[in-house]
C-alpha cells in the first residue's frame, strides 16, 4: 500500500515515502501543550531580552554623548590654562585685551587673571560632574548588559529543556 513518488528539484531527484511523511506531519501537528507554553515563554522571555538590549544600546549612546562632552571641557580648560600661563608670563602692568564679539575691549591684567581663574573653577567643575556621570552610566550599563546574559541564560536553559521534551515526546510515541 506504500506509494513512492519522484519529486523533480533543478538540482537533484529525491524519493519519498509517502506514508511515512503523513506520519511524521501528523505527529507534528499537534505538539505537546507543555511544548506551546514553553514555546510562549521563550517568545516572551526574548521581547524582554530584546527591550533591554534597545535600552542597552541606547546607554552606550548616552555614554558616548557624556565622553564626548567631557573631551570638551578637557579642551577647554587646557586652553584656558595656557592662557593663565601667558598671563603669568605678563607682568601686572601689561596691556590685555578681551575679545567681544568683533571687538578688542582693553582689561586690567588682574580682572583677566579673576577671569581665567574662575573659568578654570567652572571647567573644572564640569569635569567633575562628567566624571561622575559617566561613572554612573557605565555602571547603569555593566548592571543591564548582566541581566541580559542572565536572560539569555535562562532562555538556553528552557530552549535546551524543550528541545529534550519534544525529543522523549517523540521517543515514547
Amino acid at each position: 500500500n506504500t506509494q513512492i513518488h519522484k519529486h523533480t528539484n533543478t538540482q537533484t531527484h529525491k524519493y519519498t515515502n509517502t506514508k511515512t511523511q503523513n506520519t511524521r506531519r501528523l505527529r507534528h501537528r499537534n505538539p505537546p501543550v507543555e511544548t506551546q507554553t514553553s514555546t510562549k515563554v521563550l517568545l516572551k522571555m526574548a521581547t524582554e531580552v530584546d527591550a533591554k538590549i534597545q535600552a542597552y544600546q541606547g546607554l552606550r549612546m548616552e555614554l558616548a554623548q557624556l565622553i564626548d562632552n567631557r573631551q570638551t571641557y578637557t579642551t577647554q580648560a587646557n586652553e584656558t590654562g595656557m592662557v593663565k600661563q601667558e598671563l603669568d608670563l605678563l607682568e601686572s602692568d601689561a596691556a590685555v585685551y578681551k575679545l567681544v564679539g568683533p571687538v578688542l575691549i582693553p582689561q586690567s591684567h588682574d580682572d583677566a587673571m579673576q577671569n581665567v581663574d574662575t573659568r578654570l573653577e567652572f571647567i573644572k567643575g564640569e569635569l567633575d560632574k562628567a566624571d561622575k556621570q559617566i561613572e554612573a552610566k557605565e555602571k547603569q550599563i555593566e548592571d543591564l548588559r548582566a541581566e541580559i546574559l542572565e536572560e539569555q541564560k535562562k532562555m538556553a536553559m528552557k530552549a535546551k529543556e524543550e528541545a529534550e521534551a519534544v525529543a522523549q515526546a517523540a521517543v515514547n510515541e
